[in-house]
Formats: structure tokens, C-alpha cells, sequence
């Protein structure tokens, strides 16, 4: 049979979740805080590949959802103390790091200091675009793997899945409005789709909030104090990963180009 597929069919269409977290550093004092958006990228079949084995992990809690910020402190419906379930815990913190690497396409983590950004943005800057990170980073992030994209594989195209409920989220839907419209940015990001989602829904969510939460552990607790070598969970997740993984810490003068490069548009 002849003929020609449809210009559709040959896209690769990649689901691409967004979660945004923050922590403080409560130990020092200093008032230091950390922000990131993780990107998690999933082909189609390696992404429900990725669902059924986390789903099973979920229902062995009892859990309707997946919060790094629950699992690991064991609170809320991951309880272990009361319930006996140590033995659990200590399994699926084996477990989940090379579930998620072994599944995924891509990660991008792009992370700020609120703080900082803050004290150092331009006049110009704040009169524009206000003091907020987050919808910078998401758009770095999609900016990144927009450019990834050009680079590996012009086929690809992306579908974005962002969690809901977030403080800057109407402005998020805002950038990323603005971004489409412009032919430039489209031309790089080739984002069919935007969706706000509740995490629940959307089991990618997950994998990112497991990415962010680790990462601003790792910072609060390793970078700034000038240790480099991860956790040993973050570093199972990171060891399989590998070259899938790419992070951008805008602080000191990374932070300083930035802003000198956007204020001079």
C-alpha cells in the first residue's frame, strides 16, 4: 500500500511535567532559601512503563499521591512508625530512584534563590515582571529542552503538564501564552500543549517532585556547605540517569548575566 503518513504521525510527542519546589535553610539561619522547577520528559511507552510499578508502590501505602515531602519525613498517609512499615520505606527508597531513571527521557532542573533575585533584580526588571521565579524558571526550562530538541531530534514535540494550585500560577499561564505567540520562541519550544493538572492525575508530577525535592536537599545540605558528593538516594537516581540530566543554578554571576542580557532587550 503507498501513500504518505500524515505529517502528525511522524512527530514524537513527548510529555514533559513540571513540578516547582522550595526549602529553607533552617539550620543556618541566614534566611537562605532555594527554589527549582524539575522537568521530567517521558516517551509514550517507557511513560506507562513508569505508571504501573509506581502505581503498585502507591497502593502499598494506601497513598493517593506521591509527596517527596510526606514519603520521607513519613507523615501524612506515609506513616511507618504506627503502621510497621519501615521495612517498606526502606525498600521503595532503594526502589524509586532507579524507577524513575530508568524510565525517563530527560530531566531539567532549572533553580534560583529567591532572595537573591530579588535584592539584585533591576528597577526595569521589577517594574516589568515583579520579583517572582518560578515562571522564569518554567521558562528556562522549556526553553532548554527546546533547544535540546533542535540539537537531538527536530521531530520531537512537547505536551507540558504543569501542577496545579501553585501562587504564580496564573502568571506561568501567562509567559507561557506570551512565548507561543512569539514565532521566534514557538519555532524552539514546539510545545503542542500547556495543561495545569492536580498531581494525583498525572503520575509524571511525581517523578518531578521527587527530582525537586532532592535537588534543594542537596543544596541546603551539601552544595552550600561545599560538598558535592549527593545523597545516596540522590545519587542512585543520578548514577543510571546520566547524561539525561541537565541543571542550571542561576545564582552569583550567572545570576548577574542574566540580567545584564534581559535588561538590555
Amino acid at each position: 500500500m503507498g501513500g504518505v503518513l500524515p505529517d502528525d504521525l511522524l512527530l514524537v510527542m513527548l510529555k514533559v511535567y513540571l513540578d516547582r519546589g522550595a526549602k529553607h535553610d533552617e539550620k543556618s539561619g541566614d534566611g537562605d532559601r532555594i527554589m527549582c522547577v524539575a522537568a521530567t520528559v517521558f516517551k509514550p511507552v517507557p511513560y506507562k512503563q513508569f505508571v504501573r510499578p509506581w502505581n503498585r508502590m502507591l497502593r502499598a501505602w494506601g497513598a493517593s499521591e506521591f509527596h517527596a515531602t510526606d514519603f520521607y519525613p513519613g507523615a501524612k498517609e506515609f506513616e511507618r512508625k504506627i503502621s510497621g512499615k519501615q521495612q517498606l520505606f526502606q525498600d521503595d527508597c532503594r526502589r524509586t530512584p532507579t524507577l524513575i531513571a530508568g524510565h525517563v527521557h530527560r530531566v531539567t532542573v532549572i533553580a534560583f534563590r529567591p532572595g537573591e533575585f530579588a535584592e539584585r533584580a533591576s528597577p526595569k526588571w521589577k517594574k516589568q515582571f515583579g520579583v517572582g521565579v518560578h515562571s522564569v524558571a518554567v521558562q528556562l526550562c522549556m526553553l532548554s529542552l527546546g533547544w535540546g530538541r533542535e540539537a537531538s531530534c527536530p521531530s520531537e514535540h512537547f505536551a507540558y503538564f504543569h501542577e496545579s494550585g501553585d501562587p504564580e500560577e496564573a502568571r506561568v499561564l501567562e509567559v507561557v501564552g506570551l512565548m507561543k505567540e512569539n514565532k521566534e520562541y514557538n519555532s524552539v519550544l514546539q510545545a503542542r500543549s500547556f495543561t495545569i493538572v492536580d498531581k494525583g492525575m498525572a503520575r509524571g508530577l511525581e517523578a518531578s517532585d521527587f527530582v525537586a525535592w532532592h535537588w534543594n536537599k542537596h543544596y541546603i545540605e551539601k552544595l552550600k556547605l561545599g560538598d558535592d558528593v549527593p545523597r545516596k538516594d540522590f545519587a542512585a537516581f543520578m548514577k543510571p540517569s546520566g547524561e539525561k540530566v541537565s541543571s542550571a543554578f542561576v545564582t552569583g554571576e550567572k545570576l548577574t548575566e542574566f540580567f545584564r542580557v534581559c535588561d538590555r532587550l
